[in-house]
């Protein structure tokens, strides 16, 4: 299951970087298979997507509000679907919280170190979310 997963991030990631863009083939079919499997096996799971949804959505209102470009799109958004439930089955809500929190962390840092107001956001989700899945039962 590994390998599927790191196959998927790896194009994802690459994707992102050369692009910009977060394609729907990579990201509609495995929200719709996570957050299925979710609802069957373990549906509180899906707070997980609802939360990390939640935010990204606000947060985009909020900046939008002040007039400021925000370099998050819908891509990103469809990501957090299955990345949200992901991380929740790997440890819960803290799981979520911690790679929401990271993949901003690290988003900002690399965009302070390299002097650059927008860079896309898919990798760092992605980076974070595979932590929290490798170290997250601990």
């Amino acid at each position: 299951m590994w390998g599927i997963y790191l196959l998927w991030a790896g194009a994802l990631g690459v994707c992102d970087v050369r692009s910009r863009r977060l394609p729907d083939v990579l990201t509609i079919p495995s929200a719709l298979m996570v957050c299925a499997a979710a609802f069957v096996w373990q549906p509180v799971a899906l707070w997980g997507a609802v939360m990390w949804v939640g935010v990204q959505l606000f947060s985009v209102w909020l900046v939008a509000g002040v007039g400021v470009r925000y370099p998050l799109g819908g891509g990103d958004i469809k990501l957090s679907l299955s990345l949200g439930v992901l991380c929740w089955w790997a440890a819960g809500l803290m799981g979520v919280l911690a790679a929401m929190g990271a993949s901003s962390l690290l988003s900002t840092m690399i965009m302070l170190m390299l002097r650059k107001p927008n860079l896309p956001h898919g990798p760092a989700m992605l980076l974070a979310s595979t932590a929290v899945m490798v170290f997250g039962g601990w």
